[in-house]
């Protein structure tokens, strides 16, 4: 999985795997940005792409947006910190987003 875009609200993510809204989902920011762990729920999914390999094979691509949902004071601060830090307009550093 990948993070596509970060908010106050919540997260754009690709991911491999179908997923489905209204289930729970996490992004984990690096410690580069905080280390900590956004937990949220699913609100959308849709298919991004189908990529094809070499092999001729499909390979599909999903995006998911994730809306946080019940943040202590700490995870806030701590996300409002890494928004400070992350130039407007650019993907965050790497980071392993989970459903």
């Amino acid at each position: 999985m990948r993070l596509l875009d970060l908010s106050p609200r919540g997260a754009r993510i690709t991911h491999r795997e179908p997923l489905h809204a209204g289930g729970i989902g996490y992004v984990e920011l690096p410690p580069a940005l905080g280390a900590v762990r956004l937990t949220g729920r699913l609100v959308w999914t849709r298919l991004r792409r189908i990529a094809h390999t070499p092999a001729g094979d499909r390979r599909p691509l999903y995006e998911s947006g994730l809306e946080f949902t019940s943040l202590t004071p700490e995870q806030q601060v701590a996300l409002a910190s890494a928004l400070a830090t992350l130039p407007t307009g650019q993907d965050p550093p790497d980071r392993e987003p989970s459903p």
